[in-house]
């Protein structure tokens, strides 16, 4: 679940969503993602009765926690899964630079070479 929101943190996720795509129940993780939006790793934003969460990037401990779960879940993983339903147009991709030394910053960049495939 960690691993989910702090490698995409520019992104907040519906809690169903996110349980979803973890292959577990809902009820699964209100627990976890209460904790973890107590101690200020997440926080959680309203619209409606949905409750969307995200990491929160102002936290201390944020660039740690996100420097292990690379080294740990693999961004690769997640890049992989991100760009699963682009495979038939990616011919190339590329983790380089910054985010692969492990120095990157918001502004790090993924470059994905395609071409047009003839049919």
């Amino acid at each position: 679940m960690l691993s989910a929101l702090l490698l995409n943190s520019h992104r907040p996720v519906y809690a169903t969503e996110l349980a979803n795509h973890l292959g577990v129940r809902p009820s699964t993780l209100q627990r976890d993602l209460a904790k973890y939006t107590k101690a200020g790793i997440l926080k959680m934003t309203r619209s409606g009765n949905r409750a969307y969460f995200q990491a929160n990037e102002e936290c201390p401990v944020f660039p740690e926690l996100r420097t292990l779960l690379i080294k740990t879940a693999g961004l690769v993983d997640v890049l992989r899964d991100e760009l699963t339903p682009l495979a038939s147009k990616i011919k190339v991709a590329a983790v380089y630079g910054s985010i692969a030394s492990g120095t990157e910053t918001s502004a790090a960049t993924l470059m994905c070479s395609s071409s047009v495939l003839s049919e």
